[in-house]
């Protein structure tokens, strides 16, 4: 079930999108900064910062002819792979841009080794459960206090077609 409404999902966004995903580069930081702040009312610049500097997480880009319309960042585990971040720009959405970017995760060497990302979303961004509902993602469980000022965080998991 899980499977056939994966690739029904992966049918109904995916729209060809014109766009490489690439590793980030220095260059590109600003425009991060700016689509996180379009996409995430909350955000705050510093939010990147620590992940940039201590180099834990891998930042990777959706690229549109020159522009940048798109970011993932993720990090890993021994257990699995944490998609901290997807985010593309409003005028971008819904033309398979984050699907391509998790398609490129899922062809990274770590995804193959440890084959599951999980990932947290407040509890008031609808939008982000229907996002990842509607790539495959399921629910799996509550964070109480999760972020500062006690929002509750709901833990979504995706496994590659065949586990279970």
């Amino acid at each position: 079930m899980i499977t056939e409404k994966r690739d029904h999902a992966r049918d109904k966004h995916r729209r060809s999108p014109s766009v490489q995903v690439w590793p980030v580069v220095a260059s590109q930081i600003p425009d991060l900064v700016d689509i996180a702040a379009e996409c995430f009312p909350d955000w705050q610049p510093q939010s990147l910062d620590w992940l940039v500097m201590i180099d834990v997480a891998h930042i990777w880009v959706a690229i549109e002819g020159d522009r940048v319309v798109g970011f993932m960042i993720y990090d890993a585990d021994n257990d699995y792979v944490r998609l901290r971040s997807i985010a593309v720009t409003k005028s971008h959405r819904r033309h398979g841009i984050a699907r391509e970017m998790l398609d490129t995760l899922f062809a990274q060497r770590i995804f193959a080794r440890i084959g599951q990302v999980k990932c947290r979303c407040r509890e008031d961004r609808l939008d982000a459960h229907l996002f990842l509902k509607s790539i495959g993602f399921v629910y799996f469980g509550l964070e109480h206090r999760a972020y500062p000022g006690g929002e509750t965080a709901y833990w979504f998991r995706l496994k590659p077609e065949g586990q279970s």
